[in-house]
């Protein structure tokens, strides 16, 4: 049986564009709750810091979380809000 994986995938907005990476971000949760092998997803932001945004996220599996990483709304989205971030993604992986 394969190790569940747990993921913090941390993203900051752009000054001034909080709102619209927010958005953009939280349109990800609903469908990605649907996605088969999803057991955790959650969008966070930062209350001491508005820029600051993160994912919370736990898959069944790496084929589960290889699946969300190749998915339609993953990649539209992201490339959507790529001009809404300062600097790149940040992801931790822990494997249990």
């Amino acid at each position: 049986m394969s190790a569940s994986i747990y993921l913090i995938v941390r993203f900051r907005a752009r000054a001034g564009q909080e709102d619209a990476l927010k958005q953009a971000l939280g349109t990800l949760v609903a469908p990605t709750r649907r996605e088969a092998g999803c057991v955790q997803y959650d969008f966070l932001q930062d209350p001491a810091e508005a820029r600051e945004f993160c994912f919370v996220e736990q898959w069944e599996s790496e084929e589960a979380l290889a699946r969300h990483t190749d998915s339609d709304h993953l990649k539209k989205v992201l490339a959507e809000a790529h001009g809404f971030i300062d600097g790149s993604e940040g992801r931790q992986y822990v494997h249990v």
